[in-house]
């Protein structure tokens, strides 16, 4: 029969203890892992959803009244089924309170600031967006990649955010580059997007929006200005 002041195992005491040190470890790593997760997911939802707003701004789609006709979904039937979802819906809440809070910046309607400034200031503010989002899917490509070192889909997974990261940057130059010629100015905006693009990663997105690109009449939408500006 085991005795408490053997030479052997530790006691029952020194035992629980460790197993103690050991779930509050496990607890602590597996909140980190929620906030960080978290964390991720409201970052990415607030770019899209700016870059949404922002691209109805400049196409002359965005109504005066945009953050009044903002709504969360109504996760009521997907808590009662799973708890955990909680998480989402108070991500959607807090998206939902920050998005109506934006300021009212001149790229939005009817500022009466004139086309020009309203132009910049879009370009400052979507350049402004993609700056707070990208850096967060930087250190997801980074620690997907160490985690899966030499695999050939990390790879991929990285070539894609890369040209993600370019193509983004790249259209909203050439849509600022476009409103510039909308507003008189002579630019080949077109041309200027070809040569970027052939710096963008080799993937099958890249090919696909290049042929595209040889398109005359590409995205003649983007060469007008909003009435509202």
């Amino acid at each position: 029969m085991p005795t408490d002041d053997g030479d052997g195992a530790p006691d029952w005491k020194q035992r629980l203890n460790d197993y103690h040190q050991r779930m509050r470890r496990i607890q602590t790593e597996i909140a980190e892992h929620t906030h960080n997760y978290g964390d991720f997911v409201y970052r990415t939802k607030r770019y899209y959803a700016m870059k949404s707003i922002l691209e109805r701004a400049r196409l002359g789609a965005l109504e005066p009244n945009w953050r009044d006709r903002l709504t969360a979904p109504d996760y009521t039937q997907l808590l009662a089924i799973d708890p955990a979802c909680q998480l989402y819906s108070d991500i959607d809440a807090l998206l939902l309170t920050e998005l109506q809070s934006v300021p009212h910046g001149d790229w939005g309607p009817n500022r009466g600031v004139g086309w020009r400034r309203s132009l910049d200031s879009w370009l400052a503010t979507s350049n402004n967006a993609l700056d707070q989002y990208r850096p967060l899917n930087h250190v997801l490509t980074d620690s997907l990649s160490a985690a899966t070192l030499g695999q050939p889909q990390a790879l991929q997974v990285q070539l894609h955010h890369q040209f993600t990261a370019a193509f983004e940057r790249d259209m909203i130059e050439a849509s600022y580059k476009a409103g510039l010629c909308a507003g008189g100015e002579q630019l080949d905006w077109r041309g200027w997007l070809r040569q970027r693009a052939t710096r963008w990663p080799d993937v099958p997105a890249a090919e696909t929006f290049l042929v595209a690109l040889h398109d005359p009449h590409f995205r003649d939408d983007l060469q007008t200005l909003p009435d509202y500006w």
